[in-house]
This record gives C-alpha cells, structure tokens and sequence, in this order.
C-alpha cells in the first residue's frame, strides 16, 4: 500500500511539475527611448490577451520651431540645436498577440496621456555687431511649458529570454497639442515576464 500511495504521489508530483502554467504575466521595463530620452513602467497581461500598462516617458527631440538660420554663436562647436522637452505619464489598454513560442510577443497599446513641455518658441532675430569670438546667438528665443493631455500610442515585440527577464522593442508615439513626438524604445523587462514553458 506504502509503495502504490509513494508511487501515487511521485506520479502526481511530476504531473504537476510539467504543468505549464497558465496565469497571468505582470512586470516593470526600464529603458531608453529615441531619438533621446529614457523611460520607465509597468505592465500587466491576462489570461485572455488583454492587460494594461502605465509609463512614464521622456523625450527631448529637436526643437520643432528653429528658424532655419539659426547659429548659436560661440557655443556652435557643440552643434546649432536646440531640443524641447516632454514628459508624459501615460495609462494604457493593451492587447497581446502570442505566437507559437511562449519567447516571442507582440502587442498594441492606446490610452490616454498627461503631458508636460518645454517648447524653444518666439524666436526674434538679433541685430548682433561683428565679433571675433562669435559669442552671441542670432536669436533669442524662450522656453513656454504646458501642460496638456493627449493620446499614447505603443506597438512592441518582446523577447523573454527566460521567466523573470526579456527585451522588449517599441514604436511610440504621443500626440497632443503642444509638442507631438514618434520614436522607438528599447526596454528590459523583468518580474513575471511570460509562463512556465
């Protein structure tokens, strides 16, 4: 009886043990994103494909208002840019689409986002007299911030390489009225990234 009961229980153990696990998948992503800027969040995915996410996102593109002769003077030998910048804090619905490996995901995100920037705008031309050292911009211009909403949008393919971390590579956007920006990120992702294989 001891050695059925024995048998019984290493039987119902292994069972289990090769069960492949079902459950829902939840993790953090810290990364960066393009053309510049970092980003960081969290996701959650059911059993059924669909989840959602929360991120927070900065970018610093190229200004979207410099006039095409601006020259910033002496500092020029770091390059004539001047970049605005946008934080957004977005929350977003999510659906998955598995493939045949349990590695290999893909997924849509939209959702709504709170935005704050910092556009280089109301450029006025200076008069600047002739100086050898170049010093001086010409133009002056000034930084407006805002805040406003808008719309994130989000398509990934993630990797995991293993239960507790993958890559994940996106394409971004966020529009809104003040300064819209498109870009790509690159994420690793940790905590309960996919199921048992």
């Amino acid at each position: 009886m001891r050695t059925k009961l024995l048998f019984f229980i290493i039987l119902l153990g292994s069972k289990l043990l090769a069960q492949r696990d079902d459950g829902p998948v939840y993790f953090g992503n810290i990364g960066a994103t393009g053309p510049a800027g970092a980003t960081a969040g969290a996701t959650f995915i059911g059993q059924n494909e669909w989840g959602c996410s929360i991120a927070y996102n900065f970018m610093v593109p190229h200004s979207k208002n410099k006039p095409s002769d601006y020259q910033a003077g002496s500092w020029a030998f770091l390059g004539d840019d001047i970049y605005d910048a946008v934080g957004a804090v977005a929350v977003r619905g999510l659906k998955s689409f598995p493939t045949g490996s349990q590695k290999i995901r893909f997924a849509v995100e939209a959702g709504a986002a709170w935005v704050k920037t910092s556009v280089a705008d109301r450029f006025v031309a200076q008069n600047i007299a002739p100086d050898i050292f170049g010093n001086y911009a010409n133009y002056r211009y000034e930084d407006i911030e805002s805040t406003s909403f808008g719309l994130s949008l989000r398509g990934s393919f993630s990797w995991t390489f293993s239960r507790l971390f993958g890559l994940e590579i996106g394409v971004i956007s966020n529009i809104n009225p003040d300064r819209s920006y498109f870009g790509l990120d690159t994420v690793l992702i940790f905590g309960h990234v996919r199921d048992r294989l």
